[in-house]
């Protein structure tokens, strides 16, 4: 009896060991894809490419006095075993995209041990595509529209109040990239793995324009893959930007015109944004770039990941905007003045 009961000390020291060299073997080959605030301004979630989402305590994080020491998540939330890479938020929900499904989470239970999902709605299949790996998520709140850009090349729009498939928006011969709102319209721009940057109409489910950044000369002499991965806007819907395989170049929106390339990135871009006057990019180097809308590249700021894969500003934080970017790491830069970084957040797990 002894005998049997030293035994079981041994197999549960056995099991925590593995745990433990599980969580080392993870932490070294964590991604993070996608980030996303709560609506309160206090919380940060973060997707990574083992199906977890870290949910982090912005206020807490920066309450130390040792701004510089990494902090951990407050709540890990193990969605499935393969990536996510992409995450949005209404005002009551923390949404995920994974392959096939689209989970909501309540974000006043996000920090509870024991959150389980408020509820899930499936992507259609196609003849083509049996299932469809979500790449961005964009909530349209004026709307009601929740819009999800897939791999199979379509963008899907759901109603979250009654689940259903508003609409589906077909055209893209690759997979998608990203999906953004266009302020100043009733719809949606989307990127693609086919080379082209499409414009839809929401009400109408119709493309009404497109281009292709990779035909121009100005674009075309730089030898690199043809993909887009992300557009961003101004807020008075004049100026675009893309950034992909070809680096970042700017257009005027309305015209469907290239205006400037940005020559000083000539590595491939990964996400863009707007803010503030400049479009601030991250990709396939160690920075974090502002850039002019005529293409002059303004700060060049180092971060913790190569690449990095999102960049999100937080505008509900405080009084002051705060930036993070994240990507082949564990750890999320935080940075309360734009200039340089202030702390970085940890994406492990602990025992």
């Amino acid at each position: 009896m002894s005998q049997h009961l030293a035994i079981k000390p041994k197999i549960l020291m056995d099991q925590n060991y593995e745990k433990l060299i599980m969580s080392e073997r993870m932490d070294i080959y964590t991604v993070i894809y996608a980030l996303c605030y709560s609506p309160c301004g206090e919380l940060l979630a973060a997707g990574d490419n083992f199906g977890r989402i870290f949910i982090f305590k912005l206020e807490s994080a920066f309450s130390s006095t040792d701004m510089f020491k990494e902090k951990n998540a407050k709540n890990i939330i193990n969605v499935y075993s393969g990536p996510i890479y992409a995450l949005a938020s209404t005002s009551t929900y923390l949404i995920c995209g994974i392959l096939d499904k689209i989970i909501g989470y309540e974000w006043n239970k996000i920090i509870c041990k024991d959150i389980y999902e408020a509820w899930k709605m499936h992507i259609p299949s196609s003849m083509q595509y049996k299932s469809a790996q979500i790449n961005s998520l964009v909530w349209n709140e004026k709307d009601s529209l929740l819009l999800c850009g897939c791999g199979d090349g379509r963008i899907y729009g759901f109603d979250l109040e009654s689940g259903s498939n508003k609409c589906t928006m077909i055209g893209h011969e690759g997979s998608i990239h990203s999906v953004v709102l266009d302020p100043q319209s009733k719809g949606c721009i989307s990127s693609s793995e086919d080379g082209s940057v499409r414009f839809w109409d929401n009400r109408k489910s119709s493309q009404t324009a497109l281009i292709e950044p990779y035909k121009h000369k100005q674009l075309s002499h730089r030898k690199c893959s043809k993909w887009i991965s992300a557009v961003a806007i101004d807020i008075d819907s004049n100026w675009m930007a893309c950034g992909g395989g070809s680096g970042l170049s700017i257009w005027h929106l309305q015209s469907r015109t290239l205006t400037a390339i940005c020559s000083e990135i000539t590595s491939c871009v990964r996400d863009v944004i707007f803010h503030d006057g400049n479009f601030i990019a991250v990709g396939d180097n160690q920075n974090v770039i502002h850039t002019a809308i005529n293409g002059e590249v303004t700060a060049t700021i180092p971060s913790s990941s190569s690449p990095n894969y999102t960049i999100q500003v937080n505008e509900n934080f405080t009084n002051k905007p705060v930036l993070c970017t994240a990507g082949n790491s564990v750890l999320i830069d935080v940075f309360m003045n734009f200039c340089y970084k202030t702390a970085s957040l940890q994406c492990i797990c602990t025992y």
